[in-house]
């Protein structure tokens, strides 16, 4: 008798064969699921009829159990001949949060026509699988471990030769087995995610789906992150969010991501900055489709296409189609194009300067003047909550009175392109209270029709400010035609009345932040743009083609308690001053004072004061200053 394999934490029984419950369909739940079980049948066939060998395959039901006696439900799928003398490759299918592994059986059963043993599983906590998901993601690391090992281990496999693909949830197990070193040639995460959950201080409303979809049984550790998110205590969500970078920037095999740039739950900056620690090599795919972003055949196709073409490179040595390192999709048509990098090298930055009679001027203001940006709620019992319950929608926006500003370019001359992340650089005065600041882009047609193309965010949180604050609004690509313009939209809400929600949490409080404009610090947005013409000046100022000129990483880790760092970048050489101040605008410890050559610096804090003693536990603040320009992040020491 052939003995039982038995890797280190799971056990593999006999078949089951039995049908799982399913729970009822949800919007939610389909919005989480991000490889859909429904394949248009024309791309099912398109990619059936590419395959090397299409055949009969064996499908086989099954249940694992894992060292914690947690029974996991699964489905493997290989084609009925005989293998190749080196064994098929393996591939691990892993669904979206909410969902199970028959999301995955459409593409297993196109990898089995393709040569493939494929192994589509329920995570615990989901579909027919038991246990609870954990928040941290230990005991799934430990599950996928187990199944990696088990599929490696048959007699028809090539253990040398085994990947991970997943969507959402199953993106992350997909950059988990990267991480982690769990024993694959390569991975394909689409909309995977390991990074922070706030962008900019602001938390997406779709993370509030997340913690509470009825098609998942979470511990507990879910109820209090929830918690935390409704009460904006971004200090504890960051707190059990490890920063992962160094990871990243170890991992050593091909690693191939796809994002959405209009995902409402994970930010696409997040995934670009996460592409640029990895080594290579590596594909970058940005389109549309997952976690609330519009639907498209064709990005879902090229989605497909891409990724079969990348494992079969990885896992089969076959290199029939050159593999771009970025592929993207350009909104309406959704055409999709091929760059070297992002955003593509022949992008020129187009300067656009916020005026006082409500366009998008060329060129700075000769005087100076001020725009008032703030909200006040006209129901104090209102609250996140609420809020939450009544979707972020309408009646939410109705709970406040908003200052909104509207400012609007000229016709572009040409049909021109916008790839890339638009770069904000405003002087802001704000405070005492807590406030927000959203950037909305639109294509504005000749009607006067405004169409939402996408947005940037930040949270002013700390105190009374009057400063200079730069952020980016998120990746996309659009071509204006001929005639539309460039609209952008300020407001304290990020309500986007095309789709009928919140993007972002509001803050449930009043505020009103003025926006400063000087000859010598206009309030001026970057947009990355391709062909066309420049729009609305001939000649523009050398000076100002240049991106922003510095930017602060995220203190890492935080919260510390012992050593804290943050990356600066500098695009030139500048004098720069740092400090950490008590929240009452005290210099607890000079850090530096001197001129630095434009590239990556560390900023490093060992959590002494001046004198040299250990500073008290609490919080305290990163003050920047570089040229004229300052920013500001905050810290928690915990001794």
């Amino acid at each position: 008798m052939t003995p039982r394999f038995r890797p280190p934490s799971c056990s593999f029984p006999t078949g089951t064969n039995g049908e799982e419950s399913r729970a009822p369909d949800s919007t939610q739940a389909r919005r989480d699921c991000l490889m859909r079980p429904a394949i248009s049948p024309s791309l099912l066939l398109t990619l059936a009829l590419s395959s090397v060998a299409f055949g009969q395959l064996v499908q086989k039901d099954t249940t694992f159990q894992m060292d914690d006696g947690v029974n996991i439900d699964a489905t493997f799928f290989r084609p009925s001949g005989s293998p190749p003398d080196s064994g098929f490759p393996g591939v691990v299918l892993v669904h979206g949060l909410g969902g199970s592994k028959r999301d995955m059986f459409n593409i297993a059963q196109i990898l089995g026509w393709k040569g493939y043993v494929a192994l589509a599983y329920s995570v615990r906590g989901q579909g027919g699988s038991g246990g609870v998901r954990t928040f941290d993601g230990e005991r799934e690391r430990q599950d996928l471990r187990s199944l990696i090992a088990w599929l490696g281990s048959r007699s028809y496999v090539n253990p040398r030769r085994l990947a991970v693909v997943g969507g959402s949830q199953g993106g992350q197990h997909a950059w988990w087995a990267a991480m982690f070193g769990l024993g694959v040639r390569t991975i394909v995460a689409v909309a995977g995610f390991v990074g922070d959950l706030s962008s900019n201080g602001c938390i997406e409303t779709a993370v509030l789906d997340v913690l509470s979809s009825s098609r998942v049984r979470y511990d507990a550790t879910w109820s209090k992150v929830r918690a935390w998110v409704l009460a904006d205590n971004l200090d504890s969500l960051q707190a059990v969010m490890p920063n992962r970078d160094d990871l990243v920037r170890d991992i050593r095999i091909p690693v191939m991501l796809s994002f959405a740039y209009r995902d409402w739950l994970f930010a696409v900056n997040e995934g670009l900055r996460q592409f640029d620690l990895l080594p290579g090599p590596k594909l970058l795919h940005l389109g549309t489709g997952y976690h609330g972003a519009p639907s498209s055949n064709e990005v879902e196709s090229a989605l497909y296409v891409l990724a079969l073409n990348w494992v079969d490179r990885w896992l089969k040595g076959v290199a029939a189609l050159p593999i771009p390192q970025v592929a993207y999709h350009v909104d309406g048509t959704w055409e999709l194009r091929e760059a070297s990098r992002w955003p593509p090298e022949d992008v020129r930055w187009e300067t656009f300067y916020l005026s006082p009679d409500g366009k998008l001027a060329r060129r700075p203001p000769s005087s100076a003047t001020r725009f008032i940006l703030g909200q006040r709620l006209l129901d104090g019992s209102y609250t996140a909550e609420r809020a939450a319950a009544d979707g972020f929608g309408p009646s939410t926006v109705s709970k406040f009175r908003l200052d909104v500003l509207e400012f609007l370019s000229d016709p572009f001359l040409k049909r021109t392109e916008w790839a890339g992340s638009p770069e904000c650089r405003f002087h802001l005065r704000w405070g005492p209270q807590k406030s927000q600041l959203h950037v909305q882009v639109y294509d504005v047609d000749p009607s006067g029709t405004w169409h939402f193309l996408q947005r940037g965010n930040i949270a002013l949180r700390w105190g009374r400010r009057d400063t200079l604050v730069h952020f980016r609004c998120q990746a996309y690509a659009h071509e204006f035609a001929e005639g539309h313009r460039l609209g952008i939209r300020l407001t304290p809400i990020d309500f986007v009345e095309e789709e009928g929600r919140c993007y972002v949490i509001p803050f449930f409080n009043d505020f009103e932040d003025t926006l400063l404009a000087e000859a010598e610090s206009p309030l001026e947005i970057l947009f990355p743009l391709r062909g066309g013409e420049p729009v609305g000046v001939a000649q523009r100022a050398e000076a100002r083609q240049l991106p922003i000129q510095f930017e602060l990483g995220p203190p890492r880790p935080n919260p510390f308690n012992s050593a804290v760092s943050a990356e600066l970048r500098l695009r030139a050489k500048s004098f720069v001053a740092a400090r950490i101040l008590d929240l009452r605008g005290r210099v607890i410890k000079e850090l530096v004072a001197r001129e630095y050559p434009p590239g990556a610096h560390l900023l490093r804090w060992d959590g002494l004061d001046q004198a040299g003693q250990p500073a008290p536990s609490g919080v305290y603040l990163l003050s920047v200053q570089v040229g004229k320009g300052s920013v500001t992040s905050k810290l928690c020491l915990v001794r």
